[in-house]
């Protein structure tokens, strides 16, 4: 995704910035969710920013993790899913994976032994690189209906599809959910046009949160 942006949307409230710890274990997804010492901070913090926190931080909560991603292999994308899942249920908090097909049995294995369910958006996404992404939206917000969550990630998403899926989402399903994008590629620096317009820009006004994973195209 190459659009730009000035100034993100950028959600402290929920989550941090993913980054890498020594030895290459990644942290930093989940920490505001489940470090007590970083949960008031991050109320200060979203509070400063002009965002409107809906729930304490401290409340059990119902996780999705909408991936389009085909978990084929035992990558550390798979090993991090499986650790904040892991953190997430000695939090009281509960994690469900949406993937655009089956994991190998290595990854469900991996899966199971954390506990953790995942569904699939049958055409979403395939293993030679087809990506279908308004496959999404109608399985998503059925999903949603039958699984109500607290929090939607999105990850490796399509911004206008995801876009119409949150809104459908909003008048579909009796429980508010919190959107957040995760940006997974690099924005590039804004023009004098994507400033202004863009899809990532179109998206902020829908999402609640932005995250990226980069320090870029601010």
């Amino acid at each position: 995704m190459d659009e730009g942006v000035s100034a993100p949307r950028t959600g402290v409230c929920l989550l941090a910035e993913i980054r890498s710890a020594p030895g290459g274990r990644s942290v930093g997804v989940s920490c505001l969710v489940l470090d007590h010492a970083e949960r008031a901070k991050a109320l200060r913090r979203s509070k400063a920013c002009g965002l409107v926190c809906s729930r304490e931080l401290s409340r059990s909560m119902r996780v999705v993790f909408f991936c389009n991603l085909l978990p084929g292999k035992m990558g550390a994308f798979e090993r991090l899913v499986a650790g904040i899942g892991r953190q997430l249920k000695k939090e009281g908090h509960e994690l469900r994976l949406v993937f655009a097909g089956e994991p190998i049995p290595a990854v469900a294995k991996m899966f199971s032994q954390e506990g953790l369910n995942w569904h699939v958006i049958a055409g979403w996404g395939g293993f030679h690189g087809e990506v279908r992404p308004w496959r999404f939206c109608v399985p998503a917000v059925r999903f949603l209906r039958k699984y109500p969550a607290d929090v939607a990630f999105v990850h490796f998403g399509n911004e206008i599809p995801s876009l119409v899926t949150a809104l459908l989402a909003r008048i579909m399903c009796l429980k508010k959910t919190v959107w957040v994008w995760v940006q997974h590629q690099q924005i590039r620096d804004p023009s004098m046009f994507t400033n202004k317009l863009s899809r990532i820009r179109l998206l902020s006004f829908v999402f609640d949160h932005l995250v990226a994973v980069y320090d870029g195209g601010r």
